[in-house]
């Protein structure tokens, strides 16, 4: 099962703001961050012409996929995952920790894909190196996206209002909720922050 969204970066924040939210839903997810290229007032154009050897491709490919029963990983690859595996499962903090928690995962289906789409039955360095490659480029999007965002509401607002005003106080602190959030919540606030660096 494929699903293919857009959202704005604003809406997405505001919709998908804290770790639990993020947690087992949105590492499932691939993430983009993409603006587009040009301007297009009457839309794009893509040739059949150009789009036939891609059909052609991708045809031979399932048909590939269709026919064997087992895809395994070659020497070679494999000497470069167990190099990369440790840096894939560490885990992050805050909302990149909790967008990014199943990298390794991810990575082996995408190495797998590369592999199914050469329609070669074992994944090769090149299709490991070309999943981690996309990899890396999940990573930087939700970097663009989150942030430093930790996922909660009480420690992303008194980062922002640091950021914005400088030191502050815990009378501050306070204040910035309107006196609306208990110390005890706005202690393990901090406590979560420090611990974070």
């Amino acid at each position: 099962i494929t699903i293919l969204g857009h959202i704005t970066t604003e809406e997405l924040l505001r919709t998908l703001d804290s770790t639990e939210s993020a947690n087992g839903f949105a590492n499932r997810f691939l993430w983009m961050a993409v603006k587009r290229s040009k301007c297009l007032p009457e839309g794009g154009a893509c040739l059949d012409s150009a789009l036939a050897p891609l059909q052609e491709e991708f045809k031979l490919a399932v048909e590939f996929a269709k026919a064997i029963t087992e895809v395994r990983i070659n020497e070679e690859a494999l000497a470069i995952w167990r190099k990369i595996y440790p840096d894939l499962s560490d885990d992050h903090p805050g909302l990149f920790g909790a967008v990014t928690g199943r990298a390794e995962a991810q990575v082996l289906r995408l190495s797998l894909i590369y592999a199914l789409l050469d329609r070669s039955s074992f994944v090769k360095p090149e299709h490991l190196m070309a999943a981690l490659a996309f990899w890396e480029r999940v990573e930087a999007s939700v970097r663009y996206i989150f942030g430093d965002r930790t996922g909660d509401r009480v420690a992303d607002a008194i980062v922002s209002a640091l950021q914005s005003s400088g030191a502050m106080t815990q009378a501050d602190i306070s204040n910035l909720f309107g006196r609306h959030q208990s110390a005890e919540r706005i202690g393990r606030a901090l406590a979560m922050l420090q611990q974070a660096g």
